[in-house]
């Protein structure tokens, strides 16, 4: 929204007027984006090696099972 010039914190107030960002702002803007982007392809390569290793049986008979805490 930030790239096209709304502020998320004025549209919450109401104020639904547009600036359009300067060059500056839209290097911040980009940088931002692309960090977050980056670490989310991070997290994604994580979480899809660990749901394979629990595809595989990694986990099985790891930790206490539910017969444990009925006892």
């Amino acid at each position: 929204m930030m790239s096209v010039g709304y502020d998320p914190n004025r549209i919450a107030d109401g104020d639904l007027s547009q600036h359009v960002p300067t060059s500056e702002e839209m290097k911040t803007i980009l940088e931002e984006h692309y960090k977050l982007d980056s670490e989310s392809k991070q997290i994604d390569a994580r979480l899809k090696a660990e749901l394979e290793m629990f595809a595989d049986g990694e986990f099985d008979n790891y930790g206490p099972t539910v017969e444990h805490y009925n006892d």
